[in-house]
Order: C-alpha cells, then structure tokens, then sequence
C-alpha cells in the first residue's frame, strides 16, 4: 500500500517513485549533517572571536604606561630588628620586641626663679623650697572649698622640696594647675610666691628674703656683705 501510494504520489509530480523514495532519503542525510556542519562553523567562530580578543586585550597592555618601581630603602643597622630588646626599652606586651621612647603624660613647663636678700644679687644658697598645687575639695554638705596640697614629684623623678643651689635657684617641670612656691631658712622670715597659672611657663619667680629682725636696710653688716 505504501508502494502505491509513493507511486501515486510520484505520478502526480511526474517522477517515478524510485526517485522519490532516493530524494526523501538524500533530504534525511543533508539534515542529519547540517548539525555537524553548523557545530563546526560555530566552533570555528567562536576560537576566532576569542582569539581576537586576546589578540586586542595584548595589545592594550602594552600601550599601558609601567608605573616606575619605588627604590628600596637602604637598611639601617643601627635601628634595632623584631625580637631585640634594648636595656631600659618600654616593650608593652614584655619580653623581646621593638622598643620606642614613652611620650610625657601631661605637659609640663618650668616655674622657676631664685631667692635673694635686699638685692637681686645677694642670692640665698640653702633655702627649703615647696611647690604646692592647689586641689578644689567638696565637702560633706557639696561645698567646693580649696586647699594647698605639697606637691608629690617623685612620679615625674624630681624632688619636692629642693634645697636652693649657690646662686639661689630652684626649679621644677610640673603639669598643668595652680602652683605656689613657699621658702623658709632658719634665720629668715618665711616667704612665698603668688598662686601662679601654669601654663603660661613661670620662669622668672623670684622672691626677697628677710632675716628676722634685721632688715637689710638697716644692717650695715648685711648691707655690706650683700655689696662685697
């Protein structure tokens, strides 16, 4: 029946039905290798696209411009290595590590200044000398009263009080407040600074002392020792 009907079919067209049936099977193999033809051109298209684009992608990392290398810095011998510890160094976590300079806690400025007898060049060697700061203190009731507190200068390694050189100085770095500088000497009146704001520096706090019943104006033998 189905030689009859290809015959038939072949008959309307004007072929035989052998040439039909050979062309149905010629149109079958074209469209089985059209798969393989159309794989291979896409195959074939995208190598070439991806090579082109690599060809470019070259080609634009040689316009680039090569940034210049920085020079390395030369060692220096004498700048101490991770793990070396050096005497007195201040290495946070202990033991073996980079040591660095620990900076001031607070700032600190200079009252200084010497102590005399009549003149200015008649200085007093030997005389005490106390810094006070001044401490505001609340009271039981909430009251804000002050009061002279001596200095404690052993955390910054300085001495409280000191005793005045030859040329009858003194001197301190003390931190930010209200400071005052009390003298006394057996033999002479006790004296003392103003309440003096630091900063601003205090470096020229100079203070007359008086010998106990003998004002220099009146001793011809203190007058003349300040004068001689």
């Amino acid at each position: 029946r189905s030689s009859c009907c290809m015959e038939l079919l072949g008959q309307s067209l004007g072929i035989g039905a052998d040439a039909l049936f050979t062309g149905k099977v010629k149109s079958e193999e074209a469209m089985a290798n059209w798969f393989d033809v159309e794989s291979k051109e896409l195959t074939k298209d995208y190598i070439d696209i991806a090579n082109q684009i690599k060809a470019d992608y070259s080609d634009c990392k040689d316009d680039e411009e090569e940034e210049p290398e920085e020079p390395e810095e030369p060692e220096d011998k004498d700048k101490p290595e991770a793990g070396d510890q050096e005497p007195g160094g201040n290495n946070p976590e202990g033991g073996d590590g980079p040591t660095f300079p620990a900076p001031p806690t607070v700032p600190s400025i200079d009252p200084s200044g010497y102590v005399y007898e009549g003149v200015p060049s008649n200085r007093i060697a030997g005389v005490t000398a106390t810094a006070y700061y001044k401490q505001q203190v609340e009271d039981m009731y909430g009251d804000i009263t002050e009061k002279a507190v001596v200095w404690d200068a052993a955390p910054f390694d300085q001495v409280n009080p000191l005793i005045t050189d030859d040329q009858g100085m003194y001197a301190w770095d003390v931190p930010a407040g209200m400071w005052q500088v009390r003298f006394e000497k057996e033999g002479y009146e006790p004296a003392q600074s103003e309440w003096l704001p630091v900063p601003p520096p205090q470096l020229d706090v100079n203070i007359p002392e008086k010998r106990w019943g003998c004002p220099l104006s009146f001793c011809q033998n203190c007058k003349s020792r300040a004068q001689g």
